[in-house]
């Protein structure tokens, strides 16, 4: 749950909702429509972001979905994994100097983990970062065996923290 300007908003796997925090009183309710799904992920959602006027989430389907957090209005919403292979987005996302971060689940399926930052207006990949290195990226020396990194793994699952005196974000 998070509380911003006396509204709490909080997650279902499918739903953000929006309610007066000193009423309690529901002030909208957004429903996303699943659209591709693996059978075997695990539906949940942990929380949303906020920043500018604007509520992010993550969804079992892989869309990251930015709302207007006056009315629950969609304003921008991206596919961003497969679900076909198992990938997911539970964890809240942060949002940090105009790029929202997420990270994509599903490690348990083979899927090759890695965390993202997207543009908060328009949710634009701006970068992303693997979990489990190949080839020429960085740190896949660390790997004794190369050949056992392409089965997948290093799926985050859980929110990221950021310290904002450095501009380090621990995954």
């Amino acid at each position: 749950i998070l509380h911003v300007h006396g509204v709490l908003y909080f997650t279902t796997p499918t739903d953000t909702l929006a309610v007066d925090s000193k009423t309690c009183k529901q002030i909208w309710r957004h429903h996303h429509v699943e659209e591709r799904m693996n059978a075997a992920v695990i539906r949940t959602n942990r929380g949303v972001a906020y920043a500018n006027g604007r509520v992010f989430r993550g969804t079992v389907d892989s869309q990251l979905l930015a709302l207007d957090a006056k009315t629950g209005e969609v304003l921008w919403q991206h596919r961003v994994g497969e679900p076909a292979v198992g990938e997911f987005f539970s964890a809240a996302p942060q949002v940090y100097q105009g790029l929202v971060l997420m990270g994509a689940a599903g490690g348990d399926w083979g899927i090759r983990g890695r965390m993202m930052a997207y543009d908060a207006v328009t949710g634009r990949e701006v970068w992303r970062f693997y979990t489990i290195p190949r080839g020429d990226e960085p740190g896949a020396e660390s790997w004794k065996d190369a050949d056992s990194a392409r089965t997948g793994g290093g799926g985050t699952w859980t929110t990221f923290t950021i310290d904002v005196s450095s501009g380090e974000v621990f995954v």
